[in-house]
């Protein structure tokens, strides 16, 4: 019956259609309340001992949540044994939910990642099977005994370096060799075959495909100490010699030092790894799962760099070319350094006609990601052409590590989750919309990936100076509001050619030509855009080649020269209006930060433009070359219309909030339109009044404290060490195993007994007692806060006005990394406890001094402060507020809160309109109740709402509901960075983490006794919640 009701309370959510359907027209109810063709998929980490009933509830909430699918992957933490009998029941349980709740289900291809491995099953098959690398070793060093000499000169030798086994993130094996196309055939048998012939009656239904994640040729070292490391395969030797005719080893020192023929040497070499890569594994897998009705979707490692793509693939964009969804990863809280493969990809895509591009979205950013953040993310991805996003990361479980999996949880466990469906709504909108017609890019912009095989390090790296100086011309097209795809030299040689003054890849047209900063151009390429130029195509250089297939070719490179026009990057806007008219003029103050992306129906065309500034507004002109019929303003953030008065000149005044986005429509495209007035930007405004003073507050759920610190006792309680961070504890006890009796010792100051005070832990039936002030107590009929893990049990009537301690009593047991059996890997995951209940918090403020923190020092988002607290104390609650909860009592509170008084107000005119907005608030969600009447949530910004019709001449009563996050219950809290925008599980220890800029320390757990640590710092970062600036009554004309 339920799911009967979700399905009438959505009815978007049916199979109708083809999920890689292509309209030529937007039909405006899927607009309003898109299907879920649309829909993001979140990254579903089945990360426990699964329970299918469990599964099939939290897959029902998911859609309810406005998802249309879900990713179902296997993800660290998980108990139930991979690819075993439980796994497949638990597989079956989620399609059938899947089914049941109208969305679509997708499978995971590997246990963790990156895909290739298949939790350990391939490299135990075969040595054959294992990693290679091509590793350089000074003869002043032991040879390793994988290693296998293949060239030796006076210093070095080049050895085919073997991975060891008993590597603890390949659950106790190792990776493995995609270039070698007998381990893909494997991994394929283990991790593909099983899927499609257990649901191959359903798959291209509800079931539509496997993802694969991060599978990579990024040299596996096994930290040695070498001289350089390059991707590698022994098959790579037979075939280099049959694709160059010369033989590799005995010019391997050329891919290490500038000696020989080593531009040639390098581009040959890195050819064939591209090439290898293609043909072993994407080729193959694609082709399996196009016979086997399966979308082969995900994305590879390494993606953004230069130097990252040359280590990782060998050539990206060759790739995507024989996946039904190719897709991109883009992690962190920003949309800096992703252009580069946003653009390879959905260039790719164009070309070979592939509808759907994915992105594996929001990852690492953070617990206190908001809706705004991912509709900024969500938005730009759009703008790059990207239109399928899967959510990183929905947890099943937030049980021991599982909480810390780079975050955020965008699941039910977040106090916002009732209104994640308005956020999943407005990304759906976004990616319906990137899927109408086609895109309709001027330019073709050729890829310098090749000038990195000729420059590239010998060490594993991502960023080069030839990246950046590409990204920025990048930039520099998109701030000129022209559109564009990247063109790989591989690609154009095969599927390249001129039809008049059009150069065709594929299925796209380009009408110019623009080469980035490039050492090397193929002749191949020389030659079609010679043939172009003679047709009277216009080509643009930013700088210009020095090499053609990296040899001085004077005579070729003086004829493209003759026929190119050289600019810098600083006035290539100037060259490409010289070279094309633009079709979109957008002019006015932050016009830079207004990227557009344009798509062609016939003669009719859909624009989107996005302010992609956090921090500015946009008021500008919008002009069109060929305006063509009526236009329409379409919003993705409601889904209604708007008729655009259209002015003499064709240009539309549009005023854009920080991250919004407006899609500007021929009404010759739309169907069903049902106007909601005639667009007209926001004018006259005036603040009338600040509301000032106090507030009255009322929570809505129970309060909490976090108790992360405490010390422990090995020998029975007889001595206890002084107070460490939990995580400390059990990093140790992991890096020295201790396996035995343990106790651990909680302390917390009360000073007002709560009325009501619940302990909550993990995993209670994991110790022989629980003890609160000397008194034993039980889970016998738990509950649970937050997550279903996360038990509570009344423990009010054993607290005293004092400082109370809470034991733990337990058999430890050391995890075992390296373990194949996943319950032994984990050992006794002892965690940090929670009081919850009725009371205040009462911070004292850090005097450790601080820095900027990580997410204000980047300078692209709007700054918040962030306050560091060194202890706690449980108090009784105020009932008069100033707006920051987190200091008047509620540091580490999750859940809505509502603030609420009395103003009057004065003067208002009938012929104005009136908005309450919000300058600076730290919340996800803020909802509105004036004199009775509920007022629209609001998510994002211009962060106001409409309050003409509630507003009140004289006496007024408002009430503001705050919701928050995860972020200040679960952390990190430790971090010398503070408020992060990039973290993983490592952010919320002192270890070192690639998310991290500075280094930290591998035994930091003994070092904060010691010494001072690099990243961890005893006292708690803790982020606002509230009202960080007075609300404000603003007039505007109506």
């Amino acid at each position: 019956m339920r799911i009967t009701l979700l399905l009438l309370l959505i009815p978007a959510l049916t199979f109708a259609g083809d999920y890689n359907r292509n309209d030529s027209v937007i039909d405006m109810n899927q607009f309003r309340n898109p299907g879920i063709e649309y829909r993001s998929a979140p990254f579903y980490s089945l990360n426990d001992l699964l329970d299918t009933v469990e599964l099939r509830r939290q897959i029902i909430e998911f859609a309810k949540g406005g998802y249309g699918g879900v990713y179902l992957h296997s993800r660290v933490g998980l108990l139930t044994g991979y690819l075993d009998n439980n796994w497949w029941n638990a597989m079956d349980a989620g399609e059938k939910a899947c089914r049941e709740a109208g969305i679509y289900a997708w499978f995971y291809d590997e246990d963790k990642w990156p895909s290739g491995f298949a939790g350990g099953l391939v490299p135990l098959k075969n040595d054959d099977y294992h990693a290679r690398c091509l590793m350089r070793l000074s003869k002043k060093k032991a040879l390793p005994p994988t290693g296998t000499v293949i060239h030796e000169d006076s210093n070095y030798y080049y050895l085919s370096y073997k991975m060891k086994m008993g590597n603890a993130w390949f659950n106790g094996t190792c990776w493995v060799d995609l270039l070698n196309p007998e381990t893909v055939s494997y991994f394929i048998e283990t991790s593909y075959k099983p899927y499609a012939e257990r649901y191959r009656i359903d798959c291209g239904k509800h079931i539509l495909g496997i993802f694969t994640d991060e599978p990579q040729l990024w040299p596996k070292t096994d930290h040695l100490k070498y001289d350089g490391a390059l991707p590698f395969s022994p098959v790579i030797i037979p075939l280099f010699k049959q694709q160059h005719g010369y033989d590799l080893p005995s010019v391997i020192p050329s891919l290490f030092d500038t000696v020989g023929n080593y531009r040639k040497i390098r581009l040959d070499f890195y050819r064939t790894i591209g090439w290898q890569m293609e043909h072993s594994f994407t080729k193959q897998i694609g082709e399996y799962c196009s016979a086997n009705n399966m979308m082969l979707t995900g994305h590879f490692n390494g993606e953004e760099g230069l130097a990252s793509v040359r280590f990782n693939t060998g050539n990206m964009m060759i790739q995507y070319r024989h996946m039904q969804q190719p897709g991109m990863d883009h992690l962190g809280l920003h949309i800096d350094n992703a252009i580069n493969v946003a653009r390879s990809l959905s260039s790719t895509a164009n070309q070979y006609g592939i509808a759907r591009r994915l992105s594996e979205a929001y990852g690492i950013s953070g617990q206190n990601m908001s809706f705004e953040d991912r509709l900024w993310i969500a938005s730009w991805h759009t703008l790059m052409g990207v239109n399928h996003l899967c959510p990183h990361l929905a947890l099943y479980s937030m049980k021991g590590m599982r909480k810390r999996d780079y975050p955020p949880t965008l699941s039910p466990q977040q106090p916002y989750w009732p209104y994640n469906k308005s956020l999943e709504d407005y990304t759906a909108r976004l990616c319906y919309l990137n899927t109408i017609a086609h895109y309709a890019p001027e330019f073709l912009v050729i890829h310098p990936l090749e000038s990195e095989y000729i420059e590239g390090g010998i060490y594993p790296e991502y960023w080069t100076n030839r990246a950046y100086r590409f990204q920025h011309v990048l930039e520099t097209i998109q701030k000129n509001h022209r559109d564009y795809d990247l063109g790989d030299e591989q690609i154009l040689s095969e599927i390249g050619k001129i039809n008049g003054q059009v150069v065709t890849v594929g299925r796209m047209n380009y009408r110019a030509v623009i080469l980035p900063p490039m050492l090397t151009i193929r002749p191949s390429t020389i030659n079609l855009l010679l043939d172009f130029a003679e047709q009277g195509g216009k080509i643009i250089a930013v700088d210009f080649p020095s090499f053609a297939d990296g040899k001085e070719n004077y005579e070729l490179l003086k004829k493209l020269k003759a026929v190119t026009t050289i600019t810098t990057t600083e006035k290539l806007g100037e060259a490409m209006s010289a070279a094309l008219t633009p079709q979109v003029f957008v002019t006015g103050d932050s016009s830079q930060n207004v990227w557009i992306h344009r798509r062609m129906s016939g003669k009719f065309q859909v624009i989107q433009l996005t302010n992609i500034s956090r921090k500015s507004e946009a008021r500008v002109n919008v002009r069109l070359a060929n305006p063509g019929g009526n236009m329409f303003m379409l919003n993705p953030a409601d889904g209604k219309s708007y008729i655009v008065r259209k002015p003499a000149n064709n240009g539309i005044d549009v005023f854009f909030a920080p991250a919004q986005t407006w899609f500007l429509a021929d009404e010759r495209l739309l169907n069903n339109i049902v106007p909601a007035g005639v667009y007209s930007p926001p004018q006259g405004s005036a603040v009338k009044a600040t509301l000032t003073g106090n507030w009255q507050g009322k929570r809505h759920d129970a309060n909490a404290l976090t108790l992360d610190f405490a010390s422990y006792s090995t020998d029975s309680g007889k001595t206890f060490s002084q107070p460490e961070p939990v995580l400390g504890i059990y990093e140790r006890f992991t890096d020295k195993p201790y396996n035995g009796f343990l106790i651990l010792r909680f302390t917390a100051d009360i000073s007002n007994i709560p009325s009501s005070c619940s302990l909550v832990m993990e995993q209670p039936q994991m110790y022989s007692a629980i003890m609160v002030n000397q008194k034993k107590i039980s889970f016998t009929n738990p509950g649970f806060y937050r997550d279903n893990e996360f038990k509570s049990t009344n423990i009010t009537p054993y607290l005293v006005k004092a400082t109370n301690i809470i034991e733990l009593q337990l058999t430890f047991t050391a995890p075992q990394p390296t373990s194949r059996d996943p319950y032994a890997r984990y050992g006794s995951e002892i965690e940090s406890i929670y009081l919850t209940g009725d009371f205040g918090v009462q911070p004292t403020l850090s005097d450790i001094p601080s820095e900027p923190s990580q997410r204000n020092s980047r300078g692209f988002l709007p700054e918040k402060p962030v306050h560091y607290f060194s202890s706690f104390t449980i108090t009784g609650e105020k009932q008069v507020f100033t707006g920051n909860l987190a200091t008047e009592g509620y540091p580490f509170y999750n859940g809505s809160f509502t603030l609420s008084r009395e103003f009057n107000f004065n003067g208002k005119i009938a012929e104005k309109k009136y908005f309450l907005t919000f300058p600076l608030s730290e919340a996800i969600v803020i909802t509105v109740k004036l004199n009775g009447k509920e007022l629209s949530p609001i998510f994002w910004s211009p962060w106001e709402t409409d309050i003409t019709a509630a507003l009140n001449e004289g006496k007024n009563t408002i009430e503001i509901t705050l919701i928050n996050s995860l972020r200040n219950l679960l952390g990190p809290h430790h971090n010398a960075e503070g408020e992060l925008i990039h973290l993983s599980p490592g952010s919320f220890g002192g270890d070192n983490t690639w998310t991290t800029s500075r280094k930290g320390e591998t035994d930091w757990y003994d070092v904060r006794i010691n010494g001072k640590t690099n990243i961890w710092r005893d006292d708690y970062c803790i982020i606002p919640f509230g009202l960080l600036s007075h609300p404000l009554i603003v007039e505007r004309n109506k």
